[in-house]
């Protein structure tokens, strides 16, 4: 017997919050972009002179970006918990898989945009010596970051594209797909030493936050 009483479960809210940490996300990754990548990407050691040069010269900017992202990584990593719960494939758990390593994507994140928006600058400042060390950090922890952002990023697109009604057209669920995997590889090419990519592991999150962003539109509009 059908209970009429019984409601879908709404989550307008959750696509809010993931839209509205998707766009301050994207504003703080920008001005990520408008430092030299040696000072704002993972870089190769051998820059690091150079990317502390930057920091002393942008000090106020690279604060900005750091902090700006810290707000966006915190309402991203709330928006992809509150949406754990959400289903739309009948089969598997592979939607919540996705939302979960996104989640954990921004603990890193948490870690290396705080960092940046307020001791490395401060450190190439007064004490030039400590600053390989903490760039050093900063750059695995950014690496490291963008491994499950781009495994938990293909499955929740991959999620959507497979489910019967699909909030994204499939061209663009498959074009986050291909993001979401750039920077999966720019990622582990780091951590393995194979490889700097800073093509793959920065603007990458734009283009990532900007997916992310419409599909917290849709799911704002459409699971209310």
């Amino acid at each position: 017997m059908h209970d009429s009483s019984v409601t879908q479960p709404s989550y307008r809210f959750g696509g809010v919050l993931l839209a509205l940490g998707s766009v301050i996300f994207i504003a703080g990754t920008a001005m990520y972009a408008m430092l030299k990548p040696e000072l704002g990407i993972p870089a190769a050691e051998s820059s690091y002179n150079e990317a502390l040069q930057e920091a002393v010269r942008e000090r106020t900017l690279a604060t900005r970006a750091g902090r700006v992202t810290f707000i966006g990584d915190m309402l991203v990593a709330a928006a992809a918990l509150a949406l754990l719960s959400r289903r739309k494939l009948e089969r598997g758990d592979l939607e919540r898989v996705g939302w979960s390593l996104i989640s954990v994507s921004f603990v890193p994140a948490f870690v290396f945009d705080s960092l940046f928006g307020t001791a490395l600058p401060h450190l190439a400042a007064k004490a030039p010596a400590t600053f390989h060390a903490f760039k050093s950090w900063f750059d695995v922890q950014f690496a490291a970051g963008n491994i499950p952002f781009g495994v938990g990023g293909m499955a929740t697109f991959f999620a959507d594209s497979r489910s019967a009604q699909p909030l994204l057209p499939k061209s663009i669920d498959y074009l986050a797909i291909c993001v979401c995997g750039l920077a999966l590889v720019g990622g582990v090419g780091y951590l393995l030493g194979l490889f700097v990519g800073w093509q793959l592991n920065g603007p990458m999150l734009i283009a990532g936050g900007l997916c992310l962003g419409v599909l917290g539109v849709q799911i704002a509009r459409k699971e209310s």
